[in-house]
């Protein structure tokens, strides 16, 4: 994967891009397949009729499906998903280098989103910056256990 553009080049096993969270609505989040033009992962929503969408659309749709909990204040909505105005926000903001790949996007509620702005993970919430880097460590673990 680039990392300045998030695409994908080369061959890639889909079974690897799923994102680092086991809770709902990430685990609902499928890989697919790869578009073909621009290397972008699509993936499907358990529960949906859509097409396969980018990172970004999908879990916003799983959102929609399953509810969810903001990552950072861990508010919980699983029923009405709107009754606490959840988001999408990028752990790492685009404009300091992060990208909208789904393991640098995570459900949120509108304050949080709010108050993260572009900052930095770790300026904004030690103990998520924990969670997500331990968290990430592990599948990275577990990917490098699985290589033969």
């Amino acid at each position: 994967m680039n990392a300045l553009t998030g695409k994908i080049t080369g061959k890639l096993n889909l079974s690897f891009c799923k994102h680092w969270s086991n809770d709902l609505p990430y685990r609902a989040i499928v890989a697919v397949a790869i578009q073909p033009t621009h290397g972008t992962i699509l993936y499907q929503v358990a529960g949906a009729d859509k097409a396969p969408q980018n990172a970004l659309n999908a879990l916003k749709l799983a959102i929609t499906k399953h509810g969810g909990t903001c990552f950072y204040c861990k508010r919980q909505s699983e029923l009405e998903p709107s009754a606490i105005d959840l988001t999408v926000d990028h752990i790492e903001p685009i404009v300091i280098g992060g990208d909208s790949a789904l393991s640098n996007l995570v459900v949120a509620c509108k304050p949080c989103n709010g108050k993260k702005g572009q900052a930095r993970i770790d300026a904004f919430n030690p103990r998520a910056t924990k969670e997500w880097i331990s968290a990430l460590r592990k599948q990275l673990d577990d990917r490098l256990l699985n290589l033969k």
